[in-house]
């Protein structure tokens, strides 16, 4: 066995710039994640190699000036934490397939075996000289298996990392696996190297140095995890933070903030002066509640988490506190209208989605009143959170298996006293749930942007049924089909519609859209589309005229045909609560617009609403919303009865 002679210039290389990346890690505040402290101790163990590196090498080269047992303790210490190195790459590999997947391939001790045989060869080598030897007379010499069991032990620890990497990979981004490919290739190429043909270049590190590089750019960057307006954790972050709690059998708490006038200040001062609000919001609550970690969700809504043994009291004290005051954006003031959530995570909580979706809920609840009061999620919103879920899974089933069905109610005509016009109404018929109305399933439809896929499947077979009967046999003068505002503001819209009514070989003169007033906020948007659909026939009603979101300027300014006054103001009206119906009417009669009046329920209201000016009434007391089906024979025995 010769003596070995080293060159350290890439090993210096390597400690240069381990030593900047750490500190440059350290400084960037990462979540709190076992990922991120895994990474964090790979840098420690790969910087403790290459310092051992070095030192084992000096007092190698100049054997005769030190005791053996320096020589000794500084070669097992560097081959300790090279091991480490690729021990703990692999589990950072599992930590990665972690968050994603339910039960990784490997336990936690069956990853520690091949590191604890290792630790036990290295305490024994001093006895067994299996690594290497060590003397005063011939330095370090290597042993009879070290070509056999260090390569070994760190290309099967290798293995186990790619295993992770290839079970995993649908898992995982491009990203994240073009990273841990890159590590696996750096270090093991280096190793290899050294150990078989350059034993006197010390590359193994500059290899590991380089793998970490990579992998921090890949997926290991803590800004991925920052909001940048804020730069607090992002929603990402806290869906990765909770699920690892819930895994760990942690309970934690969650207090979420929520302004309730937050869009109407957004929309009155512009997004780059409420950034600048919400960055100062965020600085406070990072550095005042430095034993919580915080999130800004969406929407200037933020959560703090804290350990389940924080009071939590003085802490909701504190914050209305705070709020409770005028914030200064230059020259403007403004004051925020601020809502709490609370949530206590505990065992019972199975799914690390159920805390954010719950919070949500719970603050949307909380903006809707009109005073302060904090929204703690318990049983009663837990179930609700649970059964729209499942309206979100009927949704989606009835949109890829068909379970969507149009129901009709008949409109009638006060001036032919006929029913002349009928309103397309979507209904689900999910076979779990029943039959499901579009309160429960509209508002979902929109937020997930199925709304557009589902408004197609109901003009098709608005078309289908306009071409398989005689609407002028029928006494039908059009049909009304609802499109809500997501829909409108969708840029092919009337292109898509228009497509389909020619496939069906009908013209659009028999079709009525109905446009809700929270969708003629964007008009300008809105005029396009309209047009289109106009020169192919179609009209335009504004529905739901009443329920607060419009104004005259944006009625007249629209190529509105017809008003369908909402029931809310119909009720107000015949229950004496709100007398500013028959203005109304009167104001759209004189600019020559169609009238039509939803939610008649009672012969009184129908005859006082004709009576008022309207020209249509729509409501239970002639029929509810029926099936195809129903609504056919309805036509047939009214319409045919009153022409007799």
């Amino acid at each position: 066995m010769e003596n070995m002679i080293w060159d350290a210039r890439y090993e210096l290389t390597a400690l240069i710039m381990l030593i900047l990346f750490l500190v440059f890690y350290q400084l960037q505040r990462s979540l709190p994640l076992k990922k991120n402290r895994v990474f964090m101790g790979m840098l420690v163990a790969e910087l403790s190699c290459i310092l051992w590196d070095l030192i084992a090498s000096y007092i190698s080269t100049w054997h005769m000036r030190y005791p053996t047992w320096m020589l000794e303790i500084s070669n097992m210490l560097y081959f300790l934490f090279l091991i480490s190195v690729y021990y703990l790459f692999s589990v950072y590999c599992r930590c990665t397939a972690r968050e994603r997947a339910a039960d990784p391939i490997l336990r936690w001790w069956q990853l520690r075996v091949p590191l604890w045989f290792a630790i036990a060869v290295l305490i024994s080598n001093p006895w067994t000289k299996a690594i290497y030897d060590v003397s005063r007379e011939n330095g370090y010499v290597r042993g009879w298996m070290y070509y056999y069991l260090i390569p070994a032990i760190l290309i099967l620890y290798t293995v186990i990392s790619l295993a992770f990497v290839l079970y995993y990979r649908k898992y995982l981004s491009i990203r994240e696996k073009g990273g841990l490919y890159a590590f696996v290739i750096c270090t093991m190429l280096t190793s290899m190297l050294q150990i078989y043909f350059f034993p006197y270049l010390l590359i193994t590190n500059i290899g590991l140095s380089t793998g970490v590089a990579i992998n921090y750019l890949a997926m290991q960057n803590p800004e991925f995890d920052k909001d940048r307006k804020t730069r607090n954790y992002n929603l990402e972050g806290f869906g990765r933070y909770t699920s690892e709690q819930l895994r760990m059998g942690k309970e934690f708490q969650c207090m979420a903030i929520g302004f309730a006038n937050y869009k109407t200040l957004l929309s009155i001062y512009g997004s780059q002066k409420m950034d600048r609000l919400l960055n100062r919001i965020g600085i406070r609550l990072r550095n005042h509640y430095n034993h919580a970690v915080t999130f800004y969700i969406h929407n200037g809504r933020f959560v703090l988490v804290f350990p389940r043994h924080i009071e939590i009291n003085p802490i909701e004290t504190e914050l209305i506190a705070y709020f409770d005051r005028n914030f200064g954006l230059n020259k403007d003031v403004l004051q925020l209208n601020l809502r709490l959530a609370y949530l206590y995570a505990d065992k019972q909580i199975k799914k690390p989605f159920d805390i954010g979706e719950s919070l949500e809920m719970a603050l949307d609840d909380a903006c809707r009143k009109e005073i302060y009061q904090l929204k703690v999620v318990d049983d009663a919103l837990m179930e609700k959170l649970y059964r729209e879920r499942e309206y979100h899974r009927a949704l989606h089933d009835a949109i890829e298996k068909d379970h969507v069905e149009v129901f009709y109610q008949p409109i009638y005509d006060s001036k032919c006293e006929l029913f002349t016009m009928a309103e397309a109404l979507v209904r689900i018929r999910d076979p779990k749930l029943g039959l499901l109305f579009p309160d429960t399933f509209i508002s979902i439809a929109e937020k997930d942007g199925t709304i557009l896929g589902l408004g197609k499947i109901v003009f098709r077979k608005v078309c289908r049924f306009i071409r398989e009967h005689d609407l002028d046999a029928l006494g039908i003068q059009a049909i009304e089909v609802n499109l809500s505002p997501i829909q409108c503001r969708h840029r092919f819209l009337a292109e898509d519609y228009l497509k389909i009514a020619e496939e069906y070989g009908i013209d659009l003169n028999n079709i009525v859209f109905e446009i809700t007033e929270s969708a003629t906020v964007g008009v300008a948007r809105m005029g396009k589309m309209m047009q289109q659909l106009q020169k192919a026939g179609a009209r335009f009603a504004l529905d739901d005229y009443g329920t607060g979101y419009s104004n005259m300027i944006n009625v007249m300014s629209l190529p509105f045909y017809c008003i369908k006054i909402d029931k809310s103001l119909v009720w107000s009206y015949f229950r004496h609560e709100d007398w500013i119906l028959p203005k109304f009417v009167q104001i759209f009669k004189d600019d020559s617009l169609t009238i039509v009046a939803e939610g008649a329920e009672t012969k009184d209201m129908t005859d006082g609403l004709i009576e008022m000016g309207c020209d249509y009434v729509q409501g239970f007391y002639y029929s509810k919303p029926v099936e195809e089906k129903v609504f056919l024979e309805f036509l047939k025995s009214h319409n045919e009865t009153r022409k007799e």
